[in-house]
Parts: C-alpha cells; sequence; structure tokens
C-alpha cells in the first residue's frame, strides 16, 4: 500500500519536475528568438540607413 502510494507520489513530483523544465526551456528558446528577431530588424533599419 505505501511503496504504491510512493511510486504514485514519486512520478507526479517527476511529472512535474519535467513539466516545469520543459516550460522554462520554451520560455527561453522564445526569448532568444525575439531577440534575434529584433537584433535582425534593428540590423535591417541599420543597414537601410
Amino acid at each position: 500500500m505505501t511503496s504504491k502510494l510512493w511510486v504514485r507520489w514519486s512520478r507526479s513530483i517527476s511529472a512535474q519536475v519535467l513539466l516545469s523544465v520543459l516550460s522554462i526551456d520554451a520560455s527561453t528558446l522564445l526569448l532568444s528568438v525575439s531577440t534575434r528577431a529584433i537584433a535582425l530588424r534593428l540590423a535591417i533599419v541599420y543597414h537601410q540607413k
């Protein structure tokens, strides 16, 4: 009984950790893409002058 509860608890914890890591990866990826897009736009504007 307790071992089943422990397995279920550890699975939920690992799932939460995995979700948080994935969300962090997604946010950093989005941030890097947006910064690259801004830098590219700035470079284009700078070259047009």
